[in-house]
């Protein structure tokens, strides 16, 4: 690359370490100066951390005072290979590595994206057993290619522009979950009038919601897993067949398994209609009670129960799917304190069921499947964002891409 230098990190920057107060001394965590742990680096900015620490934990330790600016990467843990830039002076523990900013050398913002690009290089200098690290002398002596510093300046400015607008969806995304979360609340205690409550063994609801169960407004259906020692059951890849690991609570558009017809015929799978809600009765980690609507024809394994209602004129499948979600944590003690217990269709039939007249019920529906509507918008915004930083990423720190040939109103407008 025309202009371009390869140089080693110890020869742009000095590099060192930092340490952790002794945790017997319980007054060196009550101040108000920054400890970074490797756990809070994520390829981000630092302006607060989870704990502080005082002038004497500095004194009495290893850790030592980085300036603003310093760029940290962690070199064991979690978060191995990740970085950071302070935008405060803090301190750190000795899984930190801090690279100190050398403005005549070059952009700690552009040097971050390098070490963020080159990080699988990093990673392949691993060493140790469970869980490998990385060393200051390998990160000393790793190789970067550095173009003259002004154009440093403008490749760090173009992939920040493109890092805040993904920024941006996130926040967005974040404050309408929020809102979300708060209106399911408000919605499921007070209704859309606001009207007197009443106490219910699900809590406090509407005072002119009718009690129910689920069974009683909804039939219930199951599936099954054809045998698995027939390939001819699985092949040709004939019916979308849906996993209880496939239901996140979003409007399930797609699933990654297939059954054939036979195996299908062959077993106690069956075909579910559209619009159906579905619940997931175990799985792993908050799978277990969580639910999601069919946008598409589909079976499913015996992990899964469908909810079809009777009738649209009694119940609307989007309050159905919100309600049941607002219950999730009620849903998950069905099954007791044993973390692997599952939920049964006979449980599920029995959940109390609060319903408002249908109007209200469509009225809910529509006003949580908007804002469910609007993250899945900024969703989709951010993953193409994220996929435009991935490709420009490679095609600046290649040299595949040259600043100069970049429109700089196209790239403001990304935000």
């Amino acid at each position: 690359m025309e202009g371009w230098k390869i140089k080693k990190i110890e020869e742009l920057s000095k590099t060192t370490s930092g340490g952790t107060p002794s945790r017997k001394n319980k007054e060196y965590y009550c101040g108000d100066i920054l400890w970074v742990k490797s756990g809070e680096l994520e390829d981000n900015y630092i302006i607060n951390t989870e704990e502080k620490i005082t002038q004497d934990a500095v004194k009495n330790s290893s850790a030592k005072l980085f300036p603003k600016g310093t760029i940290l990467m962690a070199m064991y843990g979690a978060t191995v290979g990740k970085t950071a830039i302070l935008n405060k002076e803090a301190t750190t523990n000795q899984a930190v590595c801090g690279i100190f900013p050398n403005n005549d050398n070059f952009n700690n913002e552009f040097l971050r994206y390098q070490l963020i690009f080159k990080r699988e290089d990093f990673l392949k200098q691993r060493y140790g057993g469970a869980q490998p690290n990385i060393s200051q002398t390998i990160i000393r002596n790793f190789e970067v290619a550095i173009p003259p510093l002004p154009e440093q300046r403008k490749i760090a400015h173009v992939l920040n522009t493109v890092q805040k607008a993904i920024e941006q969806q996130d926040e967005l995304i974040r404050t309408t979950t929020e809102l979300k979360k708060a209106l399911m609340q408000k919605l499921f205690t007070e209704g859309t009038r606001g009207e007197t409550q009443k106490e219910t063994e699900i809590g406090l609801m509407p005072e002119s919601w009718e009690e129910k169960k689920v069974g009683d407004l909804s039939k219930l259906y199951t599936g099954g897993t054809p045998s698995t020692k027939n390939e001819d059951y699985y092949n040709p890849k004939e019916i979308t067949w849906m996993k209880s690991g496939e239901i996140t609570g979003k409007r399930i558009k797609s699933v990654s398994n297939f059954i054939s017809n036979e195996g299908m015929n062959n077993s106690n799978a069956r075909l579910l209609p559209i619009n159906s809600v579905v619940i997931a009765l175990n799985g792993r980690g908050k799978t277990r009670g969580t639910t999601a609507i069919l946008d598409f024809e589909c079976t499913c394994n015996q992990s899964v129960v469908c909810i079809l209602p009777n009738s649209k004129d009694e119940l609307n499948i989007e309050f159905l799917h919100y309600y049941l979600s607002y219950l999730y944590e009620f849903i998950r003690n069905l099954t007791g304190s044993n973390d692997r217990s599952g939920l049964s269709m006979s449980k599920i039939r029995l959940i109390p069921l609060m319903v408002p007249e249908i109007k209200e019920q469509i009225k809910i529906g529509n006003t949580l499947q908007f804002l469910d509507d609007k993250i899945e918008f900024h969703d989709k915004k951010k993953q193409t964002l994220t996929d435009l930083f991935k490709t420009m990423l490679h095609e600046m720190m290649t040299g595949q891409c040259r600043v100069h040939e970049l429109e700089f109103e196209k790239i403001e407008e990304i935000q």
